[in-house]
């Protein structure tokens, strides 16, 4: 097309010379001022043409612009041609300019007719102008919808991905390698990175490195360097090894099976490897009509695993704290199976004679003593220079305190933690130097010592919340550590003047024997030595004995829910919930915990007249209320239970699901209806007894009658879910 430019350049030379012109000559004709002014405005309409042309030539072309700017140039050029030679130049007489004011060249009605020919070109170039800047607008406008399109298509397939994750696991692995790794002391452990069978394992095809050491010996926080090491690799260096990580821990029951490891790897896997299309398949295969899950169970998991972690490079699994998993000949199993896959496994554990028998051909490697010690004086150096406390202490104090306790650690960092932890809380030089006198020779000693200080008035308290660490299926937070230390026995609420006035008191009263994650709010006993302890320990004035724990923790929780504040059935909001779990801070963990501790006491039928005031024959406000409870804590959120007319929840059909035989056979007892449709997803009791895999209780309802021909909302029957390794629960 025309340059607009060149175009808008013959307008400046007109303007020029009409400005010049009119300086020059006295009474100018209103018509040249005139035109002046309209060719100025028609010369930045032309600048901006050439600027949308630039970017929207085409577009142009089709307002059939060319043709307008055709004309526009014919017309620019006849008056610039007329007024050439009309501006004086210097040196001319006054006379000879009056004859040329004489001589200007545009009669009145041509210059009008000029002026008119421009008005119209200025409408056609801003007509052209504007459409094309809301041409220019229409197509931001489209661009920004298709950005927002792709961002919700992210957004919703991001929450896909994370609902696949979330069905897969939701054990907080990650948090358990934090707590691990924050333990952590500055230039220590990378020793291990060097070791020869590391090196070996690392480059060769032996699948297995097994790290044995005694307990508080620092495995943990070894195996936590050695993760952090390849995760770092990882992210540094593209097509990097997969890293799974998992802490078996006996301070948190959650850890300790073997679904959950076999859960928490297979979401490592999703989330650094991408997510199979065989795991969001079964993800589809798992949701029902009613947009409901069926959970994962460990025969897919097991499979699924196998099939993942096979990689190259090889996956890298580092496992701690094998010898303190629940089902260690479980966890063997699997490793046996995978010892070909090219996958390599760095475990942890105390030496322990079945990993031995079951991995005979695993490299074995203990810390060389001279790398212990040496990360033994390292952790102290940093504790006494950054510890609030101890960094007051005079420096030949420090030196003593180093000294003496590098000297009997024995490869210990537990037991030198514990030790820098009780000093740290002393006032004096003479009390320092006493307590280093007598150190005790062992971590049992340690944790003794701590027990017998409590004072006499704690004692009760003490005794309460070691015993809820000790046998909580999950880290308890803190107001809910609290809340439970001070419940009575058969009491339904706790008595406002019982409460502590700060609920880390519990801190300072279990000293070293609680550790508290301020990030997450949760407490747990610091060590799984000290969880041994207790509950072997006869040196202390009171005992753990493991289902005896069980049952005060079953019973003080099912009273809990019997509280007069629920009697009043299920809340009406998600927002209602929130308030009262805040309100009872015990309560959530009450709700999802009893039956599992209730199994663990082996006091079933004792507990008979307690259990069925909660899972009544006729369902009751306060079993819709628990029930409610545990189904907000599930993938179910908010629910009203009772509400929905495809089914009816009733104790028979939990307690079928929970296996809890004494209490299923009290209700058929007590005339249950063993067929009505009482699960999420239309099952009946059976249905619950098949999908958990309890044999025990699948009799006992068949023995009473139970239906095997109906259906859940699916169509299948109980023994349909035996077959195809599928529940309706």
């Amino acid at each position: 097309m025309i340059d607009a430019i060149a175009i808008s350049t013959l307008a400046a030379s007109i303007v020029s010379k009409c400005y010049r012109y009119g300086c020059s000559v006295a009474d100018a004709p209103d018509e040249a001022k005139r035109l002046a002014s309209e060719v100025t405005n028609l010369s930045g309409l032309l600048i901006g043409l050439q600027s949308v042309a630039d970017q929207h030539e085409s577009y142009l072309e089709s307002l059939n612009v060319y043709k307008i700017l055709l004309e526009c140039s014919a017309d620019l050029k006849a008056v610039d041609s007329q007024l050439e030679g009309l501006v004086p130049v210097a040196g001319q007489t006054k006379t000879r300019r009056i004859v040329k004011r004489l001589r200007w060249p545009l009669q009145r009605g041509d210059t009008l007719l000029m002026l008119e020919h421009i008005e119209r070109q200025k409408g056609s170039f801003e007509f052209c102008i504007g459409i094309a800047h809301y041409q220019k607008e229409l197509q931001d406008l489209s661009r920004a919808f298709q950005a927002l399109d792709a961002r919700i298509a992210s957004k919703e397939e991001l929450a896909v991905e994370q609902s696949v994750l979330d069905w897969v696991c939701d054990y907080n692995y990650q948090a358990q390698h934090h707590r691990a790794y924050r333990l952590h002391c500055d230039n220590t452990s990378s020793w291990i990175l060097e070791h020869p069978l590391f090196l070996h394992w690392r480059e060769s095809r032996d699948p297995v490195l097994w790290f044995r050491g005694a307990p508080g010996s620092g495995k943990t926080v070894l195996a936590s360097y050695g993760a952090e090491h390849f995760l770092q690799r990882q992210s540094s260096t593209a097509g990097a090894q997969p890293v799974v990580l998992f802490y078996y821990d006996k301070s948190t029951n959650q850890s300790l099976s073997l679904q959950t490891f076999l859960a928490s790897a297979l979401r490592q896997l999703c989330v650094q490897m991408g997510t199979p299309p065989s795991v969001k398949e079964a993800f589809s295969a798992a949701k029902l009509s009613s947009g409901d899950l069926r959970p994962i169970n460990i025969n897919q998991l097991t499979s699924m695993v196998r099939r993942h972690i096979v990689h190259d490079p090889p996956c890298i699994v580092i496992l701690d704290g094998m010898d303190e998993a629940e089902d260690i000949p479980g966890i063997c199993d699997f490793l046996t199976t995978m010892l070909e896959s090219g996958t390599k496994f760095f475990i942890s554990s105390r030496p322990h004679n079945v990993i031995a028998n079951v991995l005979p051909g695993a490299l074995k490697m203990s810390a060389p003593s001279t790398s212990a010690s040496s990360d033994i004086a390292q952790y102290i150096d940093q504790r006494l220079h950054h510890d609030q406390r101890l960094q007051k202490m005079a420096q030949g104090l420090k030196s003593y305190v180093r000294e003496s306790l590098c000297e009997k650690a024995a490869g210990m960092f537990r037991w030198v933690q514990c030790q820098l932890d009780e000093i740290s809380k002393l006032r004096t030089n003479k009390a320092i130097k006493a307590a280093i006198k007598a150190l005790p020779e062992t971590l049992e000693a340690s944790y003794s010592r701590n027990v017998l200080r409590i004072n006499e008035g704690d004692l009760i308290y003490a005794y309460q919340a070691l015993l809820w660490l000790t046998y909580a299926l999950y880290p308890l937070k803190l107001n809910t550590l609290a809340e439970a230390t001070v419940l009575e026995p058969g009491a339904t609420a706790v008595d406002d003047e019982s409460q502590l006035s700060d609920p880390a008191d519990i801190l300072d009263i279990c000293g070293m024997l609680a550790f508290y994650n301020d990030l997450s709010d949760e407490v747990q006993l610091s060590h799984h030595s000290v969880r041994e302890f207790l509950s072997a320990s006869c040196k202390i004035p009171f005992s753990f004995p493991e289902k005896s724990c069980h049952r005060t923790i079953a019973e003080r929780s099912i009273s809990y829910l019997l509280n007069d504040d629920f009697a009043s059935g299920p809340l009406a909001s998600s927002q209602s919930i929130k308030t009262t779990l805040t309100n009872y801070p015990l309560l959530a963990y009450a709700a999802r915990s009893w039956p599992t501790h209730v199994l663990r006491s082996d006091a079933e039928e004792a507990l008979q007249p307690l259990i069925l005031k909660i899972l009544t024959p006729e369902a009751t406000p306060q079993f819709y209320f628990w029930l409610q409870i545990v189904l907000y804590h599930s993938n179910h959120g908010f629910q009203i239970p009772g509400t929905k007319s495809s089914y009816i929840p009733t104790a028979l059909y939990y307690a079928s699901s929970y296996g809890l035989y004494n209490t299923v056979k009290s209700l058929i007892a007590l005339g249950a209806d063993l067929n009505v449709r009482a699960g999420r997803y239309g099952g009946t009791a059976l249905h619950a007894a098949c999908w958990r895999q309890h044999p025990h209780i699948i009799q006992l309802l068949l023995g009473a009658g139970a239906d095997t021909t109906i259906g859940d909302r699916n169509g299948m029957t109980a023994f349909d879910l035996t077959k195809n390794g599928v529940g309706s629960e």
